[in-house]
């Protein structure tokens, strides 16, 4: 879905609860959010097929640049999000709820950290990589589950 879907949507839910549509704030966050999170998701998906594009001659980016070098962008996009939602908290406490802000991105942080150790030590197999991919969709609805608290 591209980051115009994600606005249509929004849009589309607020005037539906009979509610005035405005770009405040949490609503640009939103969108800005989604977007960088779906740039590292694309880039990150073809990770767990490196192994069969390089066999097969597949020039695919994650081929070319290697996964561990794609994990390391994608982790790096991911981390300037949550620190971009944190930063938000702190300097927009009128228009961000800091406490659900803050311990949710930093905790978001952490496990992306974490999942992304754990990947480099399997020195990213197949089932490795994909079960990173799919803690990212875990992590993105964890996020859209703390949306209604920022």
């Amino acid at each position: 879905m591209s980051t115009a879907h994600h606005a249509g949507v929004l849009y589309a839910t607020i005037v539906s609860l009979g509610l005035p549509f405005q770009w405040s704030p949490p609503n640009v966050f939103i969108i800005t959010y989604v977007a960088l999170y779906f740039v590292a998701a694309c880039l990150i998906k073809d990770i767990p097929d490196v192994e069969g594009d390089m066999k097969y001659n597949i020039r695919t980016f994650a081929a070319i640049v290697g996964p561990k070098n794609i994990t390391i962008l994608g982790m790096g996009i991911l981390l300037v999000t949550f620190i971009g939602a944190i930063a938000a908290a702190i300097y927009l406490p009128q228009a961000f709820k800091g406490y659900s802000m803050l311990t949710g991105h930093l905790i978001f942080a952490l496990l992306l950290l974490f999942q992304v150790r754990k990947l480099d030590k399997a020195n990213y197999v197949q089932e490795a990589s994909t079960n990173f991919y799919q803690f990212l969709w875990r992590l993105l609805s964890l996020e859209f589950l703390l949306f209604p608290f920022i």
